[in-house]
């Protein structure tokens, strides 16, 4: 099991062995790879979501 939450952005931290959350929030891990690596794509996509929403971009925005 993998799940991920923007406990930061709440300035709640989320470290544990043991976490109790809504199944809504919560996913299997693939078994096609490593937990440690289906933990790192959960982890790469919340900070990639995080910083969509802080950023909001614009369609055709440049990034320059």
């Amino acid at each position: 099991m993998v799940a991920t939450s923007a406990q930061m952005a709440a300035g709640r931290g989320t470290t544990a062995e043991l976490v109790a959350l809504d199944t809504a929030i919560a996913a299997y891990a693939p078994k096609s790879i490593p937990l440690p690596h289906a933990a790192a794509l959960a982890l790469a996509g919340l900070i990639a979501y995080q910083a969509h929403d802080k950023l909001d971009p614009r369609v055709g925005a440049s990034c320059r």
